[in-house]
């Protein structure tokens, strides 16, 4: 890649930005992010780019990627979520796409941003030789790669194009990403393609353990009248002036520590729209903002977002430091966010 951009090292975080995009938009889904950022925190490092501004760039290409309102999952999500949850299909398509529209004008001033923090502009032209070809082993894993990819494509694809196909829903529930990459790891253990021993041992397996852990817990609340709950006092103590802020920051707030798409949004778009036609507020602007703070408080080390960032990113040490970064982003991100959606 460097070779291609002939060494100027400066658009790294630009290029990574559109790897992810196109990955996300492929069907890859959040783990995307974790793919695109084994690939992009190699050649930062090499271009001495700041591992922050690389991360940034990988999770937010993704964010955009899986949010289009055609091929990305979580923009099917939140279109359905819209169809269903406010009895509105007509404009589900119209609210997704302003989702979609405010995801990329955030994502790229995100990216623009730490840009400019992190100095990346400052990274030297670099004088790269044309890269070697593959060895055998890494043609064999690229191949896998490739396949492993396609048949998530394909099948999610099939699943879109025929929703009364009972064949094509299977498939497309059997070929996500983490199902289709499992077996993919365990065809590249049996070809021995690299140490399986070292490859278990950089799982984040604590992360993972407390979004699970997490995710189960307000999916037991949702059962137990939270919905209810939350309804009962936004619809009641705060003033309209407030609702869209307001929203942004309890989507933020529960998406620091799970996942916006299968627990915020599931819980919230419930209330959100008929509060919306109780207060005249338009529906359009509540859903941006709900996500909005979803998608902002995600790049928490605890979240869904941030999880993925540090799972892609092969060094301990940057790890740790790009921990307490990612904290300080999302919590500016969300404050930022909510004073946007009180001035409108």
């Amino acid at each position: 890649m460097l070779y291609l951009i002939n060494g100027r090292a400066a658009l790294i975080p630009w290029i990574i930005f559109l790897m992810g995009f196109v990955i996300g938009a492929l069907g890859a889904g959040m783990p995307g992010a974790t793919i695109v950022g084994i690939l992009a925190f190699p050649l930062a490092r090499a271009a001495g780019i700041p591992a922050l501004a690389s991360a940034m760039a990988a999770n937010a290409g993704t964010v955009v990627g899986i949010n289009n309102p055609w091929t990305g999952q979580s923009g099917i999500v939140i279109q359905n979520l819209i169809a269903n949850a406010g009895q509105m299909p007509e404009r589900a398509v119209r609210y997704s796409m302003g989702v979609f529209l405010s995801r990329l004008a955030m994502n790229i001033l995100i990216v623009f941003v730490i840009f400019i923090a992190t100095k990346s502009y400052k990274a030297k032209k670099m004088h790269v030789d044309r890269p070697k070809d593959f060895e055998p082993v890494q043609k064999k894993t690229f191949r896998l790669l490739i396949t492993c990819s396609a048949v998530i494509v394909v099948c999610v694809t099939l699943g879109m194009l025929f929703p009364e196909s009972e064949i094509c829903q299977t498939l497309s529930a059997i070929g996500q990403p983490q199902i289709v990459m499992t077996f993919g790891a365990i065809i590249a253990m049996l070809m021995k393609v690299g140490p399986a021993d070292k490859a278990v041992k950089a799982l984040p397996v604590n992360t993972v353990l407390m979004i699970s852990g997490f995710t189960m817990m307000m999916s037991v609340a949702q059962n137990a009248g939270l919905v209810d709950a939350l309804a009962h006092v936004m619809s009641g103590n705060i003033p309209d002036v407030l609702l869209k802020p307001m929203f942004l920051v309890v989507a933020g707030c529960m998406s620091f520590f799970c996942s916006g798409t299968g627990v915020v949004f599931p819980l919230l778009f419930p209330i959100a729209l008929p509060l919306s036609q109780a207060t005249g507020i338009n529906p359009g602007a509540i859903i941006v903002c709900m996500t909005a703070g979803s998608m902002l408080s995600s790049l928490s080390p605890f979240s869904t977002g941030g999880a993925m960032m540090l799972a892609g990113c092969p060094d301990q040490e940057a790890q740790d430091k790009m921990s307490n970064q990612l904290i300080a982003v999302a919590v500016t991100a969300l404050l930022s966010g909510a004073v946007l959606a009180f001035l409108g």
